[in-house]
């Protein structure tokens, strides 16, 4: 019954308070944002009420301070709501140490709100603050960890928001992990997106597609900011430096790749890795009815990486449109992306217009092409 009530509420409570987080993260005032978390919250508020049903008071609990958490937002009795949440939070553990460890917490985040004068960013900070102020109850640590892998086991792709909460309990600025987001340009746009997703093209879907899509918008943003890492770079006068065996062996494989979509016949490859040709391919795979959005880059990138001394700037540049058009690509759905599927023939037909293949053929170039710049 537990592991049923965990799998089939969980997005209840992750809507609301990942919501919350964004409006005051992002200082975010829409107002259709706010009723939507002011909507949500009535699923949470039902999961609520199943919790106790089936004996799970504590969570039953967690369930009632996030809501009347989210529920602030609005002003709506804000000094009512606010005490109930951190009555609630406070009734949320197993002992009597627990309850006053967490009120400690509370108290000393009601403290420190207290003694600021701008309230706006005020609760911005506190979102970058550590979940534990004072100090950590003794059964956190074994009660999340418990949950997380249980939530996890269940439907595996729910890793995404734990691993946006256990941001949220180290303090982290970002929402996501995303190496090189300068500015945090790339987490801010993921934040707009959920802030803006409404239930008929989003969270009405269904547990599964939010995480899936979800962790699909991370893996682009990831790919986007290497993108413009070594863009950067190239652009402060950094260069790339070839030649070495390893590099040249790499390259061959990705020409290899590249022939491969772009229905080239097999070469030898002598200047760069060696006597490596392709392997064969097949027949049915030689005729490539590529999207000219997809095809140009493609024979720019492998024109580049057949000379000597390829421009690293022309292919990162191109690695970019690239990735641009498979995403376009990926987007096409049932009958269109069935089609395109036919037409392009055998098992690499129906991978291309799959997100992954391009996220993987993307960080193959990127990976062979990031090392070589300093």
């Amino acid at each position: 019954m537990q592991k049923k009530w965990y799998k089939s509420n969980a997005l209840a409570l992750i809507r609301p308070s990942s919501l919350s987080w964004i409006i005051v993260n992002t200082q975010n005032s829409n107002v259709d944002l706010i009723y939507s978390v002011l909507k949500s919250t009535d699923g949470c508020d039902n999961a609520s009420i199943s919790a106790e049903a089936f004996g799970q008071n504590n969570v039953s609990y967690a369930f009632d301070t996030s809501s009347n958490a989210a529920r602030t937002v609005s002003g709506i009795t804000y000094s009512i709501r606010a005490s109930n949440a951190l009555a609630d939070a406070a009734l949320a553990t197993f002992n009597d140490a627990n309850r006053i460890c967490v009120w400690r917490n509370c108290s000393y985040d009601c403290d420190w709100l207290s003694g600021q004068s701008d309230a706006d960013l005020a609760a911005y900070t506190l979102t970058r603050m550590p979940l534990w102020s004072v100090s950590e109850p003794d059964d956190w640590q074994q009660s999340w960890r418990y949950s997380s892998a249980l939530l996890s086991n269940l439907d595996p792709t729910y890793q995404v928001w734990i691993n946006w909460y256990n941001r949220r309990i180290e303090g982290h600025d970002a929402a996501f992990d995303i190496p090189g987001d300068t500015n945090r340009i790339h987490d801010k746009a993921i934040l707009a997106r959920l802030a803006g997703a409404t239930d008929e093209d989003f969270w009405g879907k269904g547990a599964t597609y939010v995480n899936t899509t979800l962790q699909g918008w991370i893996d682009e943003a990831r790919i986007e900011a290497r993108i413009d890492q070594i863009t950067a770079k190239l652009r402060g006068g950094a260069t790339a430096h070839y030649g070495a065996p390893e590099e040249l062996a790499e390259r061959a494989v990705l020409l290899d790749e590249l022939d491969r979509l772009l229905g080239k016949s097999p070469q030898a490859r002598h200047g760069i890795g060696g006597n490596h040709p392709p392997e064969p391919i097949d027949a049915s795979e030689q005729s490539m009815a590529l999207a000219e959005e997809v095809r140009e880059p493609l024979e720019v990138i492998s024109t580049e990486l057949e000379k000597r001394e390829p421009d690293a700037l022309v292919v990162v540049e191109q690695v970019k449109l690239l990735h641009r058009a498979g995403r376009k690509l990926q987007k096409m759905g049932g009958l269109a992306s069935d089609e395109f599927a036919k037409s392009v023939g055998g098992e690499l037909g129906k991978r291309i217009v799959q997100a992954a293949f391009w996220l993987t053929l993307i960080n193959q170039i990127l990976d062979w092409l990031a090392p070589l710049i300093r």
